[in-house]
């Protein structure tokens, strides 16, 4: 990932405390989320409504793993019948499933609000 993407990405993802590695595997789940939602003829508030959950939770699962609870992801693929794939996602990216599950997906370590962004002013 790093030759095509070069190594300035990874660096700078590291500085903010980001894994790039992990947003980039996240990005194959998310696509096919917001797929399967739009294939289904879903908007992102019909889907909060069904699961009882947040707009933005939506928008956070179809977008990076950065703010995912394991909880609404695992709901929302149930819900849009995507269990076998997602189970066969999952055993490609334990790294990051473990990490997602713990709150921190995509994140290198926890951080403090204030750590975030004096990383972000640099």
């Amino acid at each position: 990932m790093k030759a095509s993407l070069g190594e300035q990405v990874f660096d700078r993802a590291k500085e903010l405390g980001l894994n790039a590695e992990d947003i980039i595997r996240y990005s194959s789940l998310a696509a096919r989320l917001r797929e399967a939602r739009e294939g289904a003829g879903l908007t992102v508030k019909q889907v909060a409504a069904q699961l009882r959950v947040p707009q933005y939770r939506i928008r956070d699962t179809e977008s990076s793993p950065l703010n995912v609870q394991h909880e609404v992801l695992r709901k929302y693929v149930d819900f849009l019948g995507l269990a076998e794939w997602y189970k066969d996602w999952r055993r490609q990216n334990p790294a990051l499933m473990k990490r997602i599950s713990q709150g921190r997906g995509g994140r290198r370590k926890a951080q403090s609000g204030s750590d975030l962004a004096a990383r972000t002013a640099k």
